[in-house]
């Protein structure tokens, strides 16, 4: 959407302060969400602290820490931080470093839903729908989990509003769990929570009215809504308007920030501009890229950018609300922030612009209203893999090479973003066997490398055990993420909060005889499952390959089954 230079110029001054529910921000511009990739192990580290830093030093009025989860179901990548009591230090940090600056601090709370399937997660839904990115069917949320969900949202808000959060976005679009609610494409249900739109926004108004109740007025609450998902059958902006009609009639939103897209079917309608194919393609081991190049374009079209692509979409919505709205989708000049407050926007929201120029708003406010220098490449979407950035503004960071030490027959194997480095040793029976290192491992390669069992920040090696199947007596098999220990095997299921275990857990402990194929060789083993002592003492090395288990706890002997995996010597009994 082209916005004209020379419109009248508004009577709302961009950087002068302005109400949001019961906060005064500086100014009128907000550093949208974009994921970062730089948590770790679902802590806030100082490099995350300095990303939001250096925004809001840089003028914006407020800046909002992307995407964090409300449960471990939640989470719609590995290392996202997930909003409990164990993360408000971290949290607290944030906030001090933001308000040092001057702006306030929001903080994105969600539920990835379907999209959590990609992570090996069970991936809820409100229907069973297939998840391409985990190659799988999702699973239909029961009633109990959406009370418990709910709940989640609440709790995690009263944990933003007592680390010293000026605002929570909720977040109800992009084909997370809440938009899948109301999307009818993704929701077929016949119950309450599907049907009509007014039933698929019963999700939605319910983690507002919790989130509301929970921190009172202390903080601002927003909505992050989807106009369109830009999906056949999707949600459309006739719907979309009845939701925020809703939501503004039940009076528990401070603004709804307007934005359209899906992570889970779509994201290049949010982002616009070239999809970045190859730059992504890069990102995956080289015998996944070929077929990322192949079919990429159809999961990731392209679509033309255009200045505040999203206005006439958003001016529907204008005219049919009177509460706040923040205006988002492109937005690169002074005038167009002018414009669109002159139109009666509350507030705009502005990502890529200020990855690649964090100081903007200083610059325009000191009176240089030259447009961002971001010129919507999109060639920052694969980044987040290794810490989202510019990357014609920062280059990108060193990362380890994986090397063999035959000497030692030591193998060091990457980490999933490139930051960790571990030694695996490989001796007597395995002496002239080196385990295969599978270097820059992502969410794609963890599902088809290690099936629905790999939620890991770094993994050792893979290997594929085949056990009897324990109701059908066939061989089954299962490749998965291994510690290698001397002669042995460990290997880990999860069950991931869910009531079953894999499949393959089950066939060991009925019948503990199996094979391993390791490194092109295999070999039969006998497997022991560890008793909680057990798992104790080997925990300090496996939490390398389950990051989201970091400390050895109740947690880790309810969710998780441990098997040391032993050669057997030909003719042993």
């Amino acid at each position: 959407m082209t916005i004209d230079a020379s419109a009248p110029v508004p009577v709302t001054d961009p950087f002068g302060p302005a109400r949001l529910g019961p906060v005064t921000v500086r100014n009128r511009i907000v550093k949208a969400a974009t994921f970062e990739g730089l948590a770790s192990r679902g802590e806030v580290t100082d490099g995350l602290i300095e990303f939001h830093r250096r925004v809001a030093a840089g003028g914006v009025g407020m800046t909002t820490l992307a995407y964090c989860a409300v449960s471990e179901d939640g989470q719609g990548a590995p290392n996202e931080i997930v909003v409990t009591p164990a993360v408000r230090p971290g949290l607290t940090r944030f906030t001090d470093a933001i308000h040092a600056t001057g702006a306030a601090a929001s903080i994105q709370l969600g539920h990835a839903g379907p999209v959590a399937a990609g992570t090996g997660r069970a991936g809820l839904a409100p229907s069973r729908i297939f998840a391409p990115q985990a190659m799988r069917f999702t699973e239909p949320v029961g009633e109990t989990d959406l009370t418990r969900i709910v709940g989640d949202f609440a709790r995690a808000a009263t944990v933003a509003a007592d680390a010293g959060f000026d605002a929570v976005e909720l977040h109800f679009g992009h084909g997370y769990l809440v938009s899948a609610f109301l999307s009818p494409k993704l929701n077929r249900r016949t119950d309450r929570w599907g049907g009509s739109i007014e039933h698929r926004a019963r999700l939605a108004r319910a983690v507002a009215e919790a989130v509301r109740d929970a921190v009172g007025g202390r903080i601002a609450v927003l909505a992050k809504l989807n106009m369109a998902d830009g999906v056949p059958g999707g949600l459309w902006l006739d719907e979309s308007v009845t939701v925020a009609r809703l939501l503004e009639s039940d009076g528990t939103l401070d603004a709804i920030e307007l934005t359209g897209g899906s992570s889970f079917q779509n994201p290049m309608y949010l982002f616009r501009g070239d999809a970045p194919i190859h730059e992504m393609a890069a990102a995956f081991p080289s015998y996944l890229r070929y077929g990322f190049r192949l079919m990429g374009p159809r999961f990731m079209p392209s679509y033309p950018f255009e200045e505040a692509y999203f206005l006439p979409f958003a001016r529907q919505f204008r005219d049919a609300l009177t509460m706040p709205l923040i205006l988002l989708g492109g937005i690169n000049r002074l005038a167009t922030v002018e414009q669109a407050l002159a139109e009666g926007f509350g507030f705009v929201a502005m990502g890529r612009a200020l990855l690649r120029e964090p100081d903007l708003v200083a610059r325009w406010r000191q009176g240089d209203e030259r447009e961002s220098l971001c010129i919507h490449c999109n060639k920052c979407m694969p980044t987040i893999y290794t810490g989202t950035r510019c990357v014609l503004a920062e280059p990108a960071p060193p990362r380890p090479s994986p090397r063999v030490d035959a000497a030692a027959s030591t193998v060091a194997a990457e980490s999933v973003l490139g930051r960790a480095v571990q030694k695996v040793s490989a001796t007597r029976t395995f002496a002239r066997v080196a385990p295969k290192v599978v270097p820059r491992l992502d969410l794609l390669v963890h599902r088809l490398t290690c099936g629905r069992h790999l939620t890991s920040e770094r993994m050792v090696t893979t290997l594929v055990l085949t056990t009897t199947g324990a109701r059908s007596g066939r061989p089954r098999r299962a490749p998965l993420a291994c510690l290698v220990d001397g002669d042995a095997f460990y290997v880990v299921g999860s069950n991931f909060g869910r009531a079953e275990q894999p499949a393959w857990t089950g066939n060991l402990i009925a019948t503990p005889d199996a094979a391993v194929t390791f490194a092109g060789r295999t070999v039969p083993v006998r497997a022991t499952l560890l008793d909680a002592d057990g798992k104790a003492a080997v925990w300090p090395r496996l939490v390398g390959l389950w990051p989201n288990y970091d400390v050895y706890d109740a947690r880790v002997d309810r969710e998780l089954r441990v098997f040391r995996l032993d050669p057997v010597a030909a003719g042993s009994g």
